[in-house]
């Protein structure tokens, strides 16, 4: 591999990878980013691609390139693995986790488990979703993750 670590590699997607999960290891546990394989990490986001067959695990900045996102959402991923599964999150009678997203009448995240995997819904009352994702989350956290990223993403447009 050369000084870019698998960035260099050819036909290996530098975009349009999804997060399928995030484990923080012992605290005094490191691993090799997958991606870059130079810097050695503790959080690590495992990452997918529809065009490739394996999950990468890589650290945040590596991740936040992957995803097309700022690197401060990764590290706010980061942050919220760190203080456990949000709190806000309640069982709604069907048993699906939910958040509500206050701005104006408020809006609902719901995640859902399909199988092994688990997919986020967002809506407000009624109205058809704002935003749904398939079954690709491999955890129950990953999931709610995605969620309060995406809730924080469509508030921050004004879509909620």
């Amino acid at each position: 591999m050369s000084d870019f670590g698998r960035w260099s590699e050819p036909g290996l997607p530098h975009a349009g990878w999804q997060y399928v999960d995030i484990y923080s290891l012992k605290r005094d546990e490191r691993q090799l980013c997958d991606m870059c394989q130079t810097m050695k990490i503790r959080h690590v986001h495992v990452m997918e691609h529809p065009d490739i067959d394996e999950l990468i695990e890589a650290g945040a900045v590596c991740a936040s390139k992957m995803a097309q996102e700022h690197v401060d959402a990764a590290k706010a991923r980061e942050r919220r693995l760190k203080a456990g599964a949000s709190k806000r999150w309640k069982l709604a009678k069907n048993g699906s986790p939910y958040l509500k997203i206050w701005r104006g009448d408020g809006a609902l995240a719901f995640v859902n488990r399909h199988g092994s995997r688990w997919s986020v819904t967002i809506k407000r009352g009624n109205r058809p979703p704002v935003f749904r994702t398939n079954a690709r989350f491999r955890s129950e956290l990953a999931a709610k993750l995605a969620a309060e990223s995406e809730g924080a993403r469509l508030l921050d447009e004004g879509a909620l």
